[in-house]
């Protein structure tokens, strides 16, 4: 039943990362789509991240009723959420789904991670987190093909329909999973005394920063490319060959990372994210492609194994630890959504790569010094 769950929870993975990763390349096309400018798009996605600020709720009842249970009330949010996008007709249809969608994707990314934790020893966590971070990196390698052959051949709608029938599926599937019980007697009280914790705050302030680069690079990166002259397929392959950097990643951290460290590992990945993004900064072919794919290897390194290191610094509460950290994922992608077009409508793109590199800079010092106390456990 184990191996079951792993392959079901690594299809829904998969699933609700195409659905996240679409948008990037197809930015311009849903802004077209729904008349609004090019560089207020990001503005529909504010819901998306506005939702996940519930996680915690999640997490919390998570804990007290059960894991299982509420992963699959959590699909059942990205079905709907995908089913409405799929008959939208104006930019608020369009930003209720995915608004219903960010629910779903937030609580499915915390629970799925605690849910393996609980039935997975750490020593070969580093394993399944590999396995999770392939679906990962191939629902982003693939996010641009398919967004391209649905663009081409159908349309918009008829993405968010098959996505919502391929979640329906999953699903369906989910219920022969074991339910797993969290800590059945832990309060709101306890969850108040964990946030207040100097490493919690920290951790809180990382997830903030990582997440920084996912709007302000990631959401404008096919904007900037076609603005310099590139053709939308050509600006989708960049995120592709991105998500190469992503595949290498998953399959580094599958084979080496129980070995050489998780926390090692996840350090260095920040730091080779924070370089990379300054090779965006020249408008140069060579240089665009060589930054992204060493970009995809250092950032999706730290997000593969951020959630894993993080699930075991607390033994007590640890799902309700992690909602916490989504929801502060969630609020970043708020703010983030907000300023990220004033400051590209006033920077451009290099203000937003900036931004980016001053946020993953900050989330290395909070990283390091939040798991200082837990070295000895987390490597």
């Amino acid at each position: 039943m184990k191996k079951y769950a792993i392959v079901i929870l690594t299809i829904l993975t998969f699933v609700t990362v195409v659905e996240f990763s679409i948008v990037m390349p197809l930015g311009p096309q849903i802004a077209d789509k729904y008349n609004i400018s090019r560089n207020s798009v990001t503005y529909l996605f504010v819901g998306h991240s506005l939702m996940g600020l519930l996680v915690p709720i999640i997490g919390y009842l998570g804990d007290k009723y059960g894991l299982k249970k509420f992963i699959i009330i959590s699909v059942m949010f990205f079905t709907i959420g995908t089913f409405i996008n799929s008959i939208a007709l104006t930019s608020t249809g369009y930003f209720i789904g995915r608004s219903i969608i960010g629910l779903g994707f937030y609580a499915i990314t915390s629970l799925v991670i605690v849910y393996s934790s609980k039935i997975i020893s750490y020593n070969h966590l580093g394993i399944v987190s590999g396995i999770y971070k392939f679906s990962f990196a191939a629902a982003m390698f693939a996010a641009p093909i398919i967004g391209n052959y649905f663009i081409s051949h159908f349309d918009i709608a008829s993405l968010y329909l098959t996505l919502s029938i391929s979640s329906l599926v999953l699903l369906g599937l989910l219920f022969p999973l074991r339910e797993i019980l969290g800590e059945n007697d832990i309060e709101l009280s306890d969850i108040k005394k964990m946030i207040r914790k100097k490493e919690v705050l920290l951790m809180i302030i990382a997830t903030f920063m990582l997440s920084v680069p996912s709007v302000f690079f990631f959401n404008y990166l096919s904007t900037h490319l076609q603005d310099i002259g590139y053709s939308v397929e050509r600006a989708s392959t960049m995120f592709s060959i991105i998500a190469s950097g992503s595949i290498l990643t998953s399959i580094a951290i599958l084979v080496i990372s129980d070995k050489v460290g998780k926390l090692r590992m996840a350090r260095v990945g920040i730091i080779i994210a924070a370089v990379s993004l300054l090779g965006f900064l020249f408008n140069v072919d060579l240089i665009i492609v060589i930054a992204g794919v060493i970009f995809g290897i250092g950032y999706d390194t730290i997000w593969g194994l951020f959630f894993p290191v993080a699930s075991k610094m607390y033994k007590v509460g640890v799902n309700s630890y992690i909602a916490i950290l989504s929801m502060s994922m969630a609020l970043a992608g708020i703010v983030t959504n907000l300023a990220a077009p004033v400051i590209m409508e006033n920077w451009g793109f290099s203000g937003n790569l900036l931004i980016s590199f001053v946020a993953v800079i900050i989330c290395f010092v909070a990283f390091v010094k939040a798991t200082q106390p837990f070295e000895d456990i987390l490597n």
